[in-house]
């Protein structure tokens, strides 16, 4: 995973559209730019075990839990 400037890894495991995510480890580098600020926002979503769903049509990466909402998009 490399969700900015640090990389990271962990296990996980899928239940129906949930992604439990344990043993989550990230490197502690100064990304700067508000990128650390968007690591956070990753890392947190993932430690809260987010519902997930593949869109239709866009084929785009959906996870949410609580108010947050995570989308991943070809570039």
């Amino acid at each position: 995973m490399r969700p900015g400037c640090n990389t990271g890894g962990g296990t996980y495991t899928i239940d129906g559209n949930r992604l439990d995510v344990d043993g989550m480890s990230l490197t502690m580098k100064a990304c700067g730019d508000g990128t650390n600020a968007q690591e956070q926002e990753v890392v947190t979503i993932l430690e809260a075990d987010p519902r997930f769903e593949i869109e239709t049509g866009t084929g785009r990466l959906r996870m949410t839990a609580g108010d947050a909402v995570l989308v991943f998009a070809e570039s």
